[in-house]
């Protein structure tokens, strides 16, 4: 989607929910507020992204951790309420970055207390995340060929 320099915020909300509910199906409301979501919460932050006279940043560690289950949830619905498995296919595909923030955290959560408690909760996470992604069918998410599953997810080579 573009922004179209002519176009009212209530007409851009309008062609987004009705794209959403093109490829996503009925639980397209699920999707629209994590959308919403995800740009409140990243509104919050000032960093380096220019957007709506103010510099933002992506989303905090911290938030999130605050937020993971929120969002994740929302993303579990829009999958339930699909109509068909091509749509769920492509909530899944969505479902990828809440999952990166997911191995993020757990890696983090690793690489502070070096404990071997929390590299094997990061290693069977990153186990059922590869699997996810294989389950996909999708050639274009397979995993990468340098995956690691004791490497800091950033370096992963997405």
């Amino acid at each position: 989607l573009a922004w179209n320099p002519d176009m009212t915020e209530a007409e851009f909300n309008e062609t987004v929910n009705s794209m959403l509910k093109t490829q996503y199906g009925s639980g397209w409301t699920y999707l629209r507020e994590y959308i919403d979501t995800v740009e409140e919460l990243s509104s919050e932050n000032e960093w380096h992204i220019w957007y709506k006279n103010s510099w933002n940043d992506m989303i905090t560690e911290q938030q999130w951790r605050d937020n993971l289950d929120y969002l994740s949830g929302l993303l579990d619905k829009a999958c339930e309420y699909a109509d068909t498995d091509e749509m769920k296919n492509g909530v899944k595909k969505l479902m990828l970055q809440v999952l990166y923030a997911e191995a993020n955290l757990l890696y983090s959560d690793y690489k502070a207390s070096g404990s071997e408690e929390d590299l094997a909760e990061f290693r069977e996470f990153s186990k059922n995340y590869i699997q996810f992604i294989d389950d996909l069918n999708d050639d274009s998410f397979n995993h990468p060929e340098n995956w690691a599953e004791s490497k800091d997810p950033s370096e992963w080579g997405w």
